[in-house]
């Protein structure tokens, strides 16, 4: 009898609830200057006068590192001091009374044939990002320095990357 009681006792069947949720990530498309993004353009130390042929054609480089988030599009634009659109600049010395000034002109290619501004379209530079930081290099070019007081001569340019 004691074998067909506990024969005929069936265990509790265990019961069990589900429900979900989810895990979630928005990635943001991103664009920064890698570390040690900009140098600057240097040229070497020259010799003018109204009598001697001025040197022509000074050329100079940089490289802007952009580094943006996978599948980013961006376009990267430089403006010189002066708001020049056409990547056009003009060196100025810190001097109140040096009004003197040298023209110079910012590239997309070696041949420098190709104006680098911030006219979209016309002389900016698009990229995709890749999640790796990718070098673009500025051209330069002092066409000529002309007689110019001696000193030194400068200018600012603003980097920018749209995205």
């Amino acid at each position: 009898i004691a074998a067909a009681l506990i024969a005929s006792v069936t265990p509790a069947t265990a019961a069990s609830i589900n429900n979900t949720f989810n895990v979630t990530i928005t990635i943001a498309p991103k664009c920064i200057f890698s570390a040690a993004a900009i140098a600057d353009i240097a040229y070497n130390t020259h010799f003018t006068t109204a009598t001697t042929p001025s040197e022509v054609n000074l050329d100079g480089s940089t490289i802007v590192k952009v580094l943006c988030t996978k599948t980013t599009p961006y376009t990267l634009t430089m403006a010189p001091t002066g708001a020049s659109t056409a990547g056009t600049g003009t060196l100025k010395s810190n001097a109140s009374s040096n009004t003197d000034t040298i023209a110079y002109g910012l590239f997309r290619d070696p041949a420098r044939s190709l104006a680098w501004g911030t006219t979209s379209g016309t002389n900016t530079q698009a990229g995709t990002g890749t999640g790796v930081s990718i070098d673009h290099t500025v051209y330069s070019r002092i066409p000529t320095i002309g007689n110019v007081t001696p000193d030194n001569y400068a200018d600012t340019v603003t980097v920018s990357v749209v995205y």
